[in-house]
């Protein structure tokens, strides 16, 4: 969850991932190991940074907390339900959250995200326990059929409406995620995104619209 928040911040910003070390974006403060423990060092700032003692988001901690629990959740049904994937998810989980946030925060979806995943989760067909030609094969079509026909809706989309109304990085999403679950898998992300949309735009629009920058994403 730390890593992401890194990737999070300085993918879309071209920045490199690797170094410098992270600091604080409003002083320039490095960041010392015991200040960058996950949650726990959030809390013991009590949400501040140690130089200017400038706010720091909560985005930090809430990434953290979210990624703990969703990797906690598909651990357990690895090993209690007996039928995920897990080199696939254990690598489709970070990427789907990174998305997500680039998403919510800059209206982007970055290529890197999306390319590095279409990529790995064809190259995750070859870990299958069995059948490894054919999971290949299979992630291939719904990669290709998924592309082709959700690149016609935003084609179509722009035509009709006169304006963008689904992003080619929202594409490119939808293909990585077939590449990792196949059409199935793209179907209820559709479904799911778009009631989801429909329940919490309007919570995140007034979250992106407070003047408090400790409560910005």
């Amino acid at each position: 969850g730390s890593f992401l928040n890194v990737c999070i911040w300085r993918i879309p910003r071209g920045e490199s991932i690797v170094s410098p070390p992270s600091r604080c974006p409003k002083c320039g403060h490095w960041i010392t190991a015991r200040e960058n423990i996950p949650i726990i060092s959030w809390l013991a700032l009590q949400g501040k940074c140690s130089s200017c003692k400038e706010p720091i988001s909560p985005r930090y901690i809430i990434i953290e907390a979210i990624t703990g629990i969703l990797y906690l959740l598909l651990f357990w049904s690895f090993f209690f339900g007996g039928k995920v994937f897990l080199p696939g998810y254990f690598i489709l989980l970070p990427l789907l959250i990174c998305c997500a946030m680039n998403d919510c925060e800059l209206g982007i979806i970055p290529n890197e995200y999306t390319y590095f995943g279409i990529a790995t989760g064809l190259l995750c067909t070859f870990l299958a326990p069995y059948a490894k030609l054919p999971a290949f094969l299979y992630a291939l079509f719904s990669v290709m059929v998924t592309g082709g026909v959700m690149a016609l809706f935003s084609m179509l989309g722009k035509a009709v409406f006169k304006r963008e109304a689904l992003g080619w990085g929202d594409v490119k999403y939808l293909v990585m995620v077939s590449a990792f679950t196949g059409i199935p898998g793209v179907l209820f992300t559709i479904l799911t995104g778009s009631l989801a949309g429909l329940l919490f735009h309007p919570l995140v629009n007034r979250l992106k619209g407070r003047k408090s920058r400790t409560l910005r994403f």
